[in-house]
């Protein structure tokens, strides 16, 4: 199983998270916290279901600079696991943070120049 994010991205840019299971998994979802605890909710598109299966992406965007943590969950028929981006089977505990900023806006400065 895969379960990749980027480390960095910008705000209101899109980038795509990369997940695999095997083809015994028939649902996945995608859950999010920020690094204080609370909830995502209106601040991102990764949350809510995954695509399962060898080889998925899911395209998402942040909308809010910051920490975001992410989780996936994948089940089969008898089970469920979690995985942390980069974070082996069994360790659901250890999330990976992702961390949105806001694109740096460049003044050019234009000189007054003498009549």
């Amino acid at each position: 199983t895969k379960f990749d994010l980027p480390d960095m991205m910008w705000v209101g840019y899109p980038r795509k998270a990369e997940l695999s299971t095997n083809s015994v998994c028939e649902t996945g979802k995608i859950t999010c916290k920020l690094e204080d605890g609370a909830d995502c909710t209106g601040k991102e598109t990764l949350s809510g279901e995954a695509p399962v299966g060898p080889l998925k992406t899911k395209e998402f965007t942040i909308n809010e600079a910051g920490y975001y943590e992410y989780e996936f969950t994948a089940c089969g028929p008898n089970n469920c696991d979690t995985w942390g981006d980069g974070v082996g089977l069994g360790d659901p505990g250890k999330p990976e943070a992702i961390q949105a900023i806001n694109l740096p806006i460049w003044q050019e400065i234009n000189p007054v120049l003498p009549d």
